[in-house]
């Protein structure tokens, strides 16, 4: 009798220990590949699955803003360079990383760095109304007085037309810093004093404070200067402590 057909011998035993060792190899590389997928969304909170249904520009813009907030600025820039490359999902969004970057490059005193994306932000429709502001304060700094004048216009009128008091306070405020530039004291006032009624003891307070005082009258800039001071901090406000007490002595209410 052959020996394969004695009692205790498997002939399929050799292709059965062979499907066993592919079946623990693909479970292997199953679970591997499970472990990169964790660790990916673990390490990005979720940008890796997040791609599935929203464009990598939308991605990058997230990462950029988790960095923004924990003041990691040059890895917030660096992320919003990438994502401004990237397809967005919505034109709005690539327009607030925009602005983003630009604002970070702004509030570095870099105003040639910063214009050209707070600029491009601006040109969409509708813009970010945010955009503006430093985007003015930036054409003011480079000196191109007719372009901030052309896009405080843009500023007023959607501000005025999504009724955003706080927004048109702010344009006023850059409305009379042009006025100011181009030697117009009276329009300037006029802005100032337009922009203060609207947010009492802000910004446009301090100027008035300033213009006043320069004017001769000293009564009209401490009530400015008083009210800035309500509420005013940083160095502003060291600023108008130090006027405030020279216009009393001005007054002859000081010691």
């Amino acid at each position: 009798m052959s020996d394969l057909n004695q009692p205790g011998i498997d002939v399929h035993a050799p292709e059965t220990r062979g499907l066993g060792w592919a079946v623990l190899a693909f479970t292997g590389l199953a679970m591997a590949v499970f472990v990169i997928v964790v660790t990916l969304f673990a390490r990005t909170g979720g940008d890796f699955v997040g791609t599935l249904d929203e464009g990598l520009g939308e991605v990058l813009m997230r990462r950029g803003m988790r960095f923004e907030a924990a003041g990691e600025l040059e890895n917030a820039k660096e992320a919003y360079h990438q994502a401004v490359e990237r397809p967005f999902t919505g034109p709005q969004n690539r327009a607030d990383t925009l602005k983003r970057l630009g604002v970070i490059y702004w509030a570095e005193g870099r105003l040639d760095a910063a214009y050209p994306y707070l600029r491009k932000a601006a040109d969409f429709n509708p813009p970010p109304i945010s955009v503006f502001e430093p985007l003015c304060d930036c054409l003011l700094g480079l000196h191109r007085h007719s372009e901030a004048r052309t896009m405080l216009d843009r500023w007023l009128t959607l501000a005025r037309a999504t009724e955003n008091t706080l927004e048109i306070a702010r344009a006023k405020y850059c409305e009379g810093r042009l006025a100011r530039v181009e030697g117009d004291t009276e329009a300037a006032l006029r802005a100032f004093l337009e922009g203060a009624a609207l947010v009492p003891g802000g910004r446009n307070a301090s100027e008035l404070g300033m213009l006043y005082f320069e004017m001769g009258e000293y009564e009209k800039a401490l009530e400015q200067v008083d009210y800035y001071l309500e509420s005013g901090t940083g160095d502003r406000a060291e600023y108008m402590r130090r006027l405030r007490g020279h216009l009393l002595k001005l007054l002859g209410k000081g010691s």
